[in-house]
């Protein structure tokens, strides 16, 4: 009887050493047999860091995907997904109308990646940033005179459109930014229009329509185009 509480107790002080020997492999289990698992490890962890901020892309939580992609390119920035975080940064400030903290990521990845394949996206995501950034929140409530309006990031947008169709006539974005330059121009035409219409009941004259006014301009447009022309023709030749 004495004899076999001594077999049992030293077979549990076996269990229990063969158990602890066990737990110290697994946990030492990297260093003792190589780094792949810790590669593993890293991979997971910053795969599950893209995969967050997809998530937050998706449901539009922009705010958490800055800080996501931001925490992604800082622990991991040569890893697999540096430069899609760095892309994606952009259109997450914009989502979260962070337009000029965009506009630095965006010249930030043009800056660091001229020949990606997605780096007109990033001249997209300027034009974009340029034309809605506002200079203050407050300004949309308060009565300005129209006349002296800043309207410098109008024409920043405009410059960046068109040099994405300058540098990428193919590229996908292109459409898009004919669009925008476009509406722009639109823009800017209803803008003269009402300037004209105001002008014209200060005089106490009717003013024309706004589709009378765009075929004057187009007149006035063509005429001087062909002008040009003639002028260039009259030119001698030797000079």
């Amino acid at each position: 009887m004495y004899h076999g509480g001594r077999l049992l107790l030293a077979f549990r002080t076996l269990l229990t050493r063969s158990l602890l020997l066990s737990i110290l492999l697994v946990s030492s289990g990297c260093s003792w047999f190589g780094g792949d698992d810790d590669d593993l490890i890293a991979d997971s962890g910053e795969q599950q860091l893209y995969r967050e901020a997809q998530r937050h892309l998706k449901n539009e939580n922009f705010s958490l995907a800055v800080r996501s992609l931001q925490m992604l390119e800082s622990r991991y920035p040569f890893g697999r997904y540096a430069e899609q975080a760095q892309l994606e940064l952009v259109y997450a400030h914009y989502g979260a109308y962070e337009f000029e903290a965009a506009t630095e990521a965006a010249d930030r990845f043009i800056r660091l990646h001229p020949r990606h394949p997605s780096v007109d996206y990033a001249f997209y995501m300027k034009g974009l940033a340029a034309y809605d950034i506002e200079p203050g929140f407050f300004s949309r409530f308060i009565p300005s005179d129209d006349t002296k309006r800043d309207v410098s990031h109008i024409r920043i947008a405009f410059a960046e459109f068109s040099q994405l169709l300058t540098r990428y006539p193919d590229s996908n974005e292109g459409p898009k930014s004919q669009q925008q330059i476009q509406m722009m121009q639109m823009a800017q035409l209803e803008e003269e229009y009402d300037k004209y219409v105001d002008e014209m009941l200060e005089q106490g004259l009717e003013p024309m329509s706004m589709q009378q006014f765009l075929e004057q301009i187009a007149a006035e447009a063509q005429m001087s185009s062909n002008e040009e022309g003639i002028g260039s023709m009259m030119e001698d030749p030797r000079e």
